[in-house]
């Protein structure tokens, strides 16, 4: 026989309890689908990823990511090759290479221009007897008083006009000697006293040779390297791979 006014007494506690639950509800479904994402990406990332450098030290940086990638990315492989200063986009647009880290700046239509991962300071490549090889630093305007040797090849106007100036901040001319087409040819002509080179300072710790002096160039601004690739390609490697150096290089 059931005892009448015999019930539960309701809990005090569930109130907070429940509204706590609605309060985490939002957060707990966003952890859910970062995690949804972060496994459907990693499935994503198969395959070979083709990844080109300017310079050496963009090369390392490339290199030390692609250790890392490959960590994360076990079903994946990075391909890594030079690209040369007379066609820098030129394996980007046929198809050889899916992404690239390069000196900036980069306005291709058909390009994107992605983060900058690091930058360095500028120096001028000169000759061992030349005046500023003596020098501890040098100016933009000191530009104008030596003839440059600049990079020949397919390169835009405005990358040219960036690193291989033709007037100083000021306005005043600045020589153009000779050209090449590879940074060899650079350092030949400069170790030969035929011009000097705008270069990044880290090039010393690379291309030092019997000839040539590196000298800073205190109010100029750095060399950017930044990561491009095609405006339609993308694809989830190049994201995680974009992704990835940027923290290693951080």
């Amino acid at each position: 026989m059931p005892v009448q006014g015999l019930h539960r007494a309701p809990d005090a506690d569930a109130g907070p309890v429940v509204g706590l639950r609605d309060d985490l509800a939002p957060a707990y479904q966003q952890i859910q689908e970062a995690v949804a994402r972060a496994i459907a990406t990693g499935k994503a990332v198969t395959g070979t990823l083709r990844v080109g450098f300017s310079s050496q030290w963009a090369g390392d940086a490339v290199i030390e990511a692609a250790d890392v990638f490959r960590q994360r990315y076990p079903d994946s492989a990075v391909r890594i090759q030079e690209v040369q200063l007379t066609d820098p986009f030129g394996p980007l647009r046929s198809g050889a290479l899916d992404l690239q880290l390069t000196e900036f700046p980069v306005a291709e239509p058909d390009l994107v221009a992605g983060p900058v991962v690091f930058s360095e300071p500028r120096a001028l490549m000169v000759h061992a007897r030349h005046p500023f090889a003596r020098r501890e630093s040098l100016c933009l305007e000191d530009l104008a008083r030596t003839p440059l040797v600049a990079v020949s090849g397919d390169v835009p106007q405005y990358w040219l006009d960036h690193h291989y100036p033709r007037c100083t901040p000021e306005g005043r001319p600045i020589t153009h000697s000779a050209t090449a087409a590879y940074w060899q040819e650079v350092q030949s002509l400069v170790a030969t006293g035929r011009g000097a080179s705008p270069v990044a300072l880290r090039a010393a710790q690379y291309y030092a040779r019997p000839g040539i002096v590196f000298v800073p160039i205190h109010d100029a601004p750095p060399i950017e390297y930044g990561l491009i690739w095609p405006v339609n390609g993308g694809t989830a490697r190049v994201r995680a791979f974009v992704e990835t150096i940027c923290e290693v290089a951080a």
